[in-house]
């Protein structure tokens, strides 16, 4: 590509270098992993500044620079944009549009993306060439990013989209016009930021900014996205055990290792089986099931790849623990629905159990509320000793019967008596801000068998 074409694209001025000259389209933003011939943009984050290592970028013969404000002595080719980040999405459509000449799946919610998002891809998979949003990449860089890395064999892209604000989404949703938007569900997350779950309901919905045509995939057992109706630009199908879903489902049966089902497609009965516990996964399963079938992978794939899905690291994660203990690892994040979640899900277990516990966060004035809410949930749990750490879970000592709170994780790690805890069901669970995944990781390096498979 030509330098005035990138220039074009960027809507940007060329400041040095030659309008012919042809540069290789591969883009970077960081100086670390960039190779020679790059186009590098100067991106400003919340504590970097791009700008700082355009010395750095021509040291290594980037192709171009892209910056947002002039640079001096510099060597190789620079353009001056308004705006770095929008030079970025720019690129990162144009690409999309060019190379990637496949279906586009975008997926967004309150909780369960992330899993969500891997589910869909390892049923797509079965059938078809799946490029998918790498971790938690589902942010204003990291979807730009992840279009950027779609190569012309793939076949599927799967992305998911993360928001604190209103507007993050619709401007994500335009870069990448999904063909299918996916909503798992309507919760309090980022109630802080928001203020009301109207609001949240209103962000999530700005997935539909850039579906054209296309189809809206919900969860049909959310009482607010059930009652979405199909208009001029999509199409809406619903998902779950509601009666208007797609595809019906029957026998449900939830266990603390498994969870199985009956679903009816084209009038017949197929069994499905899920490796994993958790009831409140059935509706995320359930999406990823209907985008199976509305992308033809035969039913009998769709059904091994449930019965073969992979665990997903600090989402339910299970490990064997010495002393006849079990560890479940959910400390990838936290919201209100997925801890009261969790709650129902260690219920299922009718020995001790241990519930350790970090603050749900961005929920602003809603804090206490939301907490007072876990606690009440908590309360009726028997066999139960909690240990927490955080701000708001100062509380939980006067309400809860057997509860001991804690400054920091370090202090509360201390606290651990690994020789007396024996036949206990351990839950680890907060916001990620909380470093609980540093509690997990203790208590895995301290009792776990030498022989333990995870999520056996």
């Amino acid at each position: 590509m030509k330098l005035k074409q990138i220039a074009h694209i960027v809507k940007g001025k060329i400041l040095s270098g030659s309008d012919e000259k042809e540069i290789q389209e591969h883009v970077s933003i960081d100086t670390r992993t960039m190779s020679a011939g790059d186009i590098f943009i100067a991106i400003i984050g919340k504590t970097q500044d791009g700008h700082i290592y355009a010395k750095e970028a021509e040291k290594k013969k980037a192709g171009v620079i892209i910056v947002s404000q002039e640079i001096e002595d510099i060597s190789v080719p620079v353009i001056l944009v308004s705006d770095t980040t929008e030079a970025l999405f720019a690129l990162a459509k144009h690409h999309k549009n060019t190379h990637f000449h496949g279906l586009l799946i975008a997926i967004t919610g309150s909780v369960g993306k992330t899993t969500t998002k891997e589910m869909v891809a390892h049923i797509l998979s079965q059938k078809y060439r799946v490029a998918k949003s790498p971790g938690n990449y589902n942010n204003h860089i990291g979807i730009p990013l992840t279009l950027l890395s779609l190569k012309e064999t793939d076949e599927i892209c799967v992305l998911e989209l993360g928001m604190n604000h209103e507007g993050e989404i619709s401007r994500l949703s335009r870069m990448c016009e999904p063909h299918v938007a996916m909503i798992t569900k309507i919760g309090s997350a980022h109630i802080g930021f928001l203020g009301s779950m109207e609001r949240i309901m209103q962000a999530k919905m700005e997935i539909t900014d850039g579906l054209n045509d296309g189809i809206l995939l919900v969860n049909g057992d959310d009482k607010r996205l059930s009652k979405l109706r199909d208009t001029k630009t999509y199409q809406v199908g619903f998902c779950g055990t509601h009666r208007n879903a797609m595809t019906k489902v029957s026998d449900i049966d939830a266990t603390l290792d498994t969870l199985s089902f009956q679903l009816l497609e084209d009038h017949k009965k197929y069994h499905f089986f899920y490796p994993y516990g958790g009831k409140h996964l059935l509706t995320n399963l359930l999406l990823a099931i209907e985008m199976g079938i509305l992308c033809d992978v035969p039913i009998e794939l769709i059904q091994k790849a449930v019965r073969e899905m992979p665990c997903f690291e600090k989402r339910l994660e299970k490990i064997s623990l010495k002393g006849n203990n079990i560890l479940i690892d959910d400390t990838y994040n936290a919201s209100l629905d997925s801890v009261l979640a969790d709650i129902d899900y260690m219920n299922l277990y009718h020995g001790k159990k241990l519930f350790i516990f970090g603050d749900v966060l961005e929920v602003g004035t809603f804090g206490k509320k939301i907490h007072r809410e876990i606690a009440k949930k908590l309360r009726k749990c028997h066999n139960l000793e909690v240990l927490c750490v955080g701000e708001e879970t100062k509380q939980f000592p006067k309400l809860l019967k057997k509860c001991a709170r804690f400054d920091t994780v370090e202090e509360l790690v201390k606290t651990l008596d690994y020789a007396k805890l024996e036949d206990t069901f351990i839950l680890v669970k907060g916001s990620r801000k909380m470093h609980l995944d540093f509690v997990a990781e203790k208590i895995k390096n301290e009792w776990k068998l030498s022989n333990s498979n995870e999520n056996n």
